[in-house]
């Protein structure tokens, strides 16, 4: 059994990379940081887990492009992929 990753993700490349590899999972924990978290307060960090206990840490405050151009927004928008969010 392999140990469980952590990877911060930065980079447009990277973060298409583990889209990529994200979207065959059928179930994703999520969880999602900002300052002042709202309709105003921008989305500054996403966390995705999977089953198998890997760890993604998206800095959408370094780079908010991997939204769009990295494909996360396509991840936590799609359909097919059970996503189980984290509220506290």
């Amino acid at each position: 059994m392999t140990e469980p990753k952590v990877e911060i993700v930065k980079e447009i490349g990277h973060c298409r990379h583990v889209v990529h590899v994200l979207l065959r999972e059928p179930v994703l924990a999520v969880d999602c940081e900002g300052i002042q978290l709202g309709a105003d307060g921008p989305l500054t960090l996403v966390q995705v887990g999977t089953f198998s206990g890997d760890v993604y840490l998206f800095d959408l405050h370094e780079n908010k492009q991997l939204l769009t151009e990295g494909r996360l927004q396509k991840l936590l928008e799609s359909s097919e992929i059970v996503k189980v969010y984290i509220y506290m």
